[in-house]
């Protein structure tokens, strides 16, 4: 298992990037505690509605990804990411966020897209310090607890970083 991070400012080019995914069979709506919705721009709406909460905070959504090697594909299933997902909300602070995630299946390795708001409808916002050393925690955690094979991080790199660079994205 592997978890990639980026904080950002919007949240609508990489929801137009999941739908296109869903879209085309290459992808599903995995979870999400926004309106039930496949228009992008709706669901940027919605996260930019509650960024605006707290106008001072430039980079307010996490794009998360979570994988897992190719030799686990088959006994990984919806409901684990969903678990994990939760999980890792949990230990970032996030479990009270705005969330919609997606699991994708155009890659040899599971894995799942999720957005996160880092501003809260309380208006509090949650800090990301220190997000390095919970996610290799939780990895750790769950390569144990689940018996994940290793996943080689360039690999997973390379697909999260491709579509931002060829500008359907937002990074």
């Amino acid at each position: 298992m592997i978890v990639l991070v980026k904080v950002g400012e919007g949240s609508g080019a990489a929801s137009r990037y999941n739908m296109n995914k869903v879209a085309s069979n290459q992808g599903a709506l995995l979870s999400s505690t926004v309106a039930r919705t496949d228009d992008p721009f709706q669901i940027g709406r919605e996260f930019e509605a509650v960024s605006a909460l707290k106008p001072r905070v430039k980079k307010s959504i996490v794009h998360l990804v979570i994988a897992v090697s190719p030799y686990d594909a088959e006994v990984v299933k919806p409901f684990h990411f969903r678990l994990w997902l939760y999980e890792l909300q949990k230990r970032l602070g996030l479990d009270a966020a705005q969330m919609i995630a997606w699991q994708h299946f155009d890659t040899a390795h599971p894995h799942i897209h999720a957005l996160l708001n880092r501003v809260r409808p309380d208006g509090t916002v949650v800090s990301l310090w220190r997000r390095g050393l919970v996610m290799k925690q939780f990895c750790m955690e769950m390569h144990k607890k689940f018996a994940l094979h290793s996943t080689p991080r360039s690999e997973v790199k390379r697909d999260f970083l491709q579509p931002m660079k060829n500008g359907n994205m937002a990074p």
